[in-house]
């Protein structure tokens, strides 16, 4: 009982007055997309990089809506769920000026596998990918990923469909 009595008196009586208190918030991992898994850094990465598709830039609701980030268009998916094709919008280009090709697409899921990335497991159903990722340092390839870069063109060849396909490639790991 006394030890308590210690500790109220112990504190200020009224609000004081103190000097700055600075403090370093170490949310933020990385900001590099293949490496980044807080939230607070991909919050970071929101406006900086960008994925095929991504969504809405507001808020509520309509936020969680797919659309077209790179893409001219939400995809063309074959019917059985495992073929999809994108066609990139025209005159992208990177700050430095720079055009952007659809091969570029191709390496940021091949470097995702150089990098040992934080979410290279969402692009293991890409076909090719799964016996990439055991030798990605040996210049291998992922079979299905296809690109054009003179037609702007995306095919994407799953080996097994995925449902959430649409949604794992608006992560910012495929910016």
């Amino acid at each position: 009982m006394k030890r308590r009595s210690r500790l109220r008196s112990a504190a200020p009586q009224h609000s004081q007055k103190f000097g700055t208190l600075n403090a370093v918030l170490d949310t933020i991992d990385f900001l590099d997309p293949q490496q980044a898994y807080t939230g607070q850094s991909w919050w970071a990465m929101w406006n900086v990089y960008e994925t095929l598709l991504t969504y809405k830039h507001v808020d509520g609701p309509a936020g969680y809506s797919l659309v077209p980030g790179l893409a001219q268009s939400l995809p063309k998916i074959s019917s059985n769920g495992r073929v999809y094709k994108f066609t990139l919008r025209k005159g992208l280009k990177y700050s430095n000026g720079k055009r952007l090709l659809a091969s570029d697409f191709k390496w940021a899921i091949k470097r995702g596998f150089l990098a040992t990335g934080q979410g290279v497991g969402f692009y293991t159903d890409i076909a090719g990918a799964e016996a990439y990722s055991k030798h990605p340092t040996k210049g291998g390839n992922i079979s299905g990923i296809i690109t054009n870069n003179k037609k702007r063109t995306i095919t994407i060849k799953l080996s097994t469909p995925r449902g959430d396909f649409l949604t794992i490639l608006a992560l910012i790991f495929a910016a």
